[in-house]
C-alpha cells in the first residue's frame, strides 16, 4: 500500500530535507499562483466591477489523478515526499486540469440626479464587468484526459472514498 497511490495518504507532512515541503505548502502555492493569474487578468484588464466565478479547486480530486498518474506511469515518483521534483509535477498537471478564463460585459446603470433647476433627471451610464471563472475539470474529466485505465480509474475512486476523509483532512490541514 505504501508503494501505490495509496502511500501518498500516509506520507509524513514534516519536510524530510530543505528542498522538500509539506503537501498543504504545495496545495498554497498553487493556489497562490491563482490568486497571482487573477492580479494579472485584474490589472491588464479596463472594469468597473469584477465578479469571480467557481473560485474552488477541489484539492482532494486533484491530489488524486496527482497520486494515480505519477505512481503507475512509465517515470514513477515517489510521492511519500513533496520535493522540487514532485512539487513540479503537481503544478504541471494542476495547471493542465484548472484553467483560469476572464471575460468583459458591458452593462448600464441608471441613477438619478438633480440638475442646476433642482429636477430630477434619470441618467443612464455605460459600466464594464470583468468575470473571471476559475474552473477545474471534474474527477471524470480528469480520468479521461490522463486516459486512465480501468485499474487506476478505481484506485483514484477509493482514494476519494469517504474512508480516507481523516488522512485527507489531514494533509489538506
Amino acid at each position: 500500500m505504501f508503494g501505490s497511490a495509496f502511500g501518498f495518504l500516509f506520507s509524513n507532512e514534516t519536510p524530510k530535507t530543505e528542498e522538500s515541503m509539506s503537501v498543504n505548502s504545495a496545495v498554497n502555492f498553487l493556489d497562490n499562483e491563482i490568486d497571482e493569474e487573477i492580479a494579472r487578468i485584474k490589472s491588464s484588464t479596463d472594469y468597473d466591477t469584477v465578479r469571480i466565478d467557481n473560485r474552488n479547486v477541489v484539492w482532494r480530486e486533484v491530489l488524486s489523478v496527482y497520486t494515480v498518474v505519477t505512481t503507475n506511469r512509465e517515470n514513477k515518483f515517489n510521492i511519500m515526499e513533496m520535493n522540487n521534483q514532485n512539487y513540479e509535477k503537481l503544478s504541471e498537471i494542476f495547471w493542465e486540469v484548472v484553467e483560469v478564463e476572464h471575460y468583459t460585459e458591458n452593462y448600464k446603470v441608471r441613477y438619478t440626479t438633480t440638475d442646476e433647476n433642482g429636477n430630477k433627471v434619470t441618467k443612464t451610464k455605460n459600466k464594464t464587468r470583468l468575470i473571471i471563472n476559475v474552473q477545474a475539470m471534474s474527477i471524470e474529466e480528469m480520468m479521461e484526459h490522463y486516459n486512465m485505465s480501468k485499474s487506476e480509474k478505481k484506485q483514484v475512486e477509493q482514494m476519494m472514498d469517504g474512508q480516507f476523509d481523516e488522512m485527507w483532512n489531514a494533509i489538506l490541514k
